[in-house]
């Protein structure tokens, strides 16, 4: 609920009125949007945001300002008010919608976190994590590639120590410049995403815009190959 009073949404003070708050724990998002805005709600909101094992998100208003919430488990209930609306969740106007908001984990090859580099996506000095929902993307961490050096061409035991600790963070997607002759291997594991040209940055954006394709590819894919999909 609102922190103050805004067009027909309730506070915490209308939920006392009607004796709800008796019913459970009562919380505001210290806010006077129309919406729930994260940068600009309460500590204790944040708090609870932060930690709810599944959250339910009711309204147009809240889908507009939490569509870039990155996290899982996050859920739309609204009705599609207007055009704008209908052409972003692909529904008509009047719809009404239960949406999730899927967060892809990316794990993007570079040496310097800023720019792709030149080689094969094993020989990577470091591989940054990132957070990818259809409204926004998120640096989440950076991982550092201990992989063993490869012994031969194609050395599984290479594929297993670039891929296992992707695994363990719930990588799903990896993006590259290139791949080398394991790639058999590790789209075997993961969607791999080739970006020819531009920035690191460039390639999150395209990957939030196929955000739908990318799903698709990820549920297409099967225990022998998740495929490869070249970003424009």
């Amino acid at each position: 609920m609102r922190g103050y009073p805004v067009l027909n949404d309730i506070t915490r003070d209308d939920a006392k009125q009607t004796g709800f708050d008796g019913l459970v724990p009562v919380i505001d998002n210290g806010d006077d949007a129309p919406g729930t805005r994260l940068d600009h709600v309460s500590p204790e909101f944040r708090k609870f945001f932060d930690r709810a094992d599944v959250i339910i998100s009711k309204g147009q208003g809240n889908l507009e300002t939490l569509d870039e919430a990155v996290r899982g488990n996050l859920f739309f209930l609204f009705m599609a008010k207007c055009p704008v609306i209908g052409k972003r969740t692909g529904v008509p106007v009047g719809s009404l919608m239960c949406m999730e908001n899927v967060k892809i984990i990316v794990a993007v090859a570079t040496d310097d976190g800023k720019e792709f580099m030149d080689r094969h996506f094993g020989d990577a000095l470091f591989y940054h994590l990132y957070d990818v929902t259809p409204g926004g993307y998120r640096f989440r961490e950076s991982l550092e590639n201990r992989a063993p050096e490869e012994k031969g061409h194609a050395d599984p035991e290479k594929a297993r120590g670039v891929a296992g600790p992707l695994r363990q963070k719930g990588v799903r997607v990896v993006l590259s410049r290139q791949y080398g002759p394991n790639l058999k291997r590790i789209r075997k594991q993961f969607l791999c995403l080739v970006s020819k040209e531009g920035t690191i940055q460039d390639a999150l954006e395209n990957i939030k815009g196929r955000h739908e394709e990318i799903m698709g590819g990820l549920d297409r894919g099967n225990a022998d190959d998740f495929g490869v999909i070249t970003l424009s």
